[in-house]
């Protein structure tokens, strides 16, 4: 191959331009690809590997104590307080914070307290011969349990350290 790059290892603009529109030849070929993921690779609505993966979502956005990704937000915050131009930015940080975990903890804690509702209007209903009666506002008997509920009403989002909270707690409100 030739070095076209002058000697120094960068491409001119104009190179750069060049290159990429023979590359872009080349790679087509005279034929037209289609964007987007192929029907191998898509997932079923309602199937076990959407819900396998939105499990796996849910692992993935979860912070558990003493995870380094909760340590490290921790530690940001911290430093932020340090510098006296950055309370604000640590302001905004702990409060995003906080409100994430809040508002998983409140939908986890929403989702619980409806299937126990659920379950108990089921419990109501089942007459003896394991069939289901008409109550009032029950239109089904609730559905089985899945083996996943327990895995995802486990994850949860950690603490910060106790001086973060202290600190912004004898700041008060913003």
């Amino acid at each position: 191959g030739v070095d076209n790059t002058g000697g120094n290892g960068h491409l001119s603009k104009a190179q750069r331009k060049k290159l990429n529109k023979e590359n872009k030849k080349k790679g087509k070929g005279g034929k037209k690809f289609m964007k987007g993921s192929s029907k191998k690779n898509k997932i079923v609505p309602g199937s076990d590997a959407e819900l396998q993966s939105l499990i796996s979502t849910l692992k993935g956005k979860s912070i558990p104590e003493n995870d380094d990704y909760l340590l490290s937000i921790g530690e940001t915050i911290i430093f932020l307080l340090r510098s006296q131009t950055k309370i604000g930015l640590a302001r905004e940080l702990y409060d995003a914070y906080r409100n994430c975990r809040e508002r998983v903890a409140t939908s986890q804690s929403e989702r619980i307290a409806a299937h126990q509702v659920e379950e108990s209007n089921t419990n109501i209903n089942e007459n003896g011969n394991g069939e289901y009666r008409a109550v009032e506002g029950v239109n089904e008997p609730s559905k089985p349990s899945i083996g996943c509920e327990k895995e995802v009403d486990a994850l949860h989002w950690g603490t910060l350290p106790e001086t973060v909270h202290s600190f912004f707690s004898y700041m008060g409100a913003p």
